[in-house]
């Protein structure tokens, strides 16, 4: 026999089954086998002395009461207490997930533009461009071209002036 099969029928000879007389002349002739029979011997005797330890009273009651919160689906007013409470995780998350959207929307409240520029295009549609940008600005500068013509103008006068 191969020493693969013999190993494979080390429990039961340990728990008290008769061997056959092929696994027997084996382990007798292979030293190998018979060292590794010999210390699974050693570990079963070891493991039948051992004694479990004593489980708590309360263990079964914490089981079950475990299992009831896992089968048990949360109804909204639950999970609802649970968030509104600041002594819960949930809670708590829920608490900053709040600040966090406040927060956020502060932000864009401070960043947002204070009047935007209305200019009228080709087709008579009135657009709106954020300020600051520099097609707002060039916008701007064609909306009051009647105004700096009036400075380049000034400029003439000055010019003329100062040639006399």
């Amino acid at each position: 026999m191969k020493c693969k099969q013999v190993r494979e029928e080390f429990f039961g000879l340990a728990s008290g089954a008769s061997a056959s007389p092929a696994i027997d002349e084996h382990i007798h002739s292979c030293a190998e086998c018979a060292q590794k029979f010999a210390e699974f011997r050693q570990t079963m005797s070891l493991l039948d002395e051992w004694k479990a330890p004593e489980v708590s009273p309360y263990f079964d009651a914490r089981l079950q009461a475990r299992l009831r919160e896992v089968e048990e689906p949360r109804t909204l007013g639950a999970w609802l207490r649970d968030a509104i409470s600041p002594f819960t995780a949930t809670g708590r998350r829920v608490a900053l997930g709040i600040a966090m959207v406040m927060l956020l929307g502060v932000g864009v409240a401070l960043f947002q533009p204070s009047h935007p520029v209305q200019i009228a295009s080709q087709n008579n549609e009135t657009r709106v461009a954020k300020t600051g940008t520099a097609v707002s600005d060039l916008q701007a500068l064609d909306k009051n071209a009647d105004m700096f013509e009036n400075f380049a103008m000034l400029d003439d006068v000055s010019n003329s002036n100062k040639e006399q």
